[in-house]
């Protein structure tokens, strides 16, 4: 081996060096998204929790409103049956719906995956290289 180059050991040194920075930064970047992603999460559900309290309170409001509305036609009971009546049907077409919803997005792969992450069937491209936008 002529003087100067670097040796086979030398060589794989440096290569599993270059490997061990190079897995310390997908770590850090990896972790930097993470949290990245995590902050808009959490500022999504704080929209979600501030406009879902008001809505659950009229809600119940008018939930009240329609048994005291009821309760001189049907008496005390039977609006309160029917008011709970009323929301086991709301809720049972509300929650077929997410259900339906959900499977359906699950069948498409569309779940959990943006623009160049892995879905069902492998790695998505990014628009940017030419593939289907979302």
């Amino acid at each position: 081996m002529p003087r100067g180059e670097p040796g086979l050991a030398d060589v794989l040194r440096t290569t599993a060096a270059d490997l061990l920075s190079l897995g310390a930064a997908e770590l850090k970047l990896i972790r930097l998204e993470v949290a990245s992603s995590l902050r808009e999460q959490a500022g999504r559900v704080a929209w979600i929790a501030a406009g879902a309290l008001p809505a659950v309170v009229g809600y119940v409001c008018a939930v009240a409103a329609l048994a005291a509305w009821l309760t001189p036609r049907w008496g005390l009971a039977g609006a309160l049956g029917a008011t709970a009546a009323l929301q086991v049907v709301l809720s049972s077409i509300l929650l077929g719906a997410a259900s339906r919803s959900g499977r359906r997005a699950r069948a498409k792969g569309a779940v959990g995956t943006e623009d160049g992450e892995a879905g069902p069937e492998g790695p998505r491209p990014r628009a940017e290289e030419g593939g289907p936008r979302a």
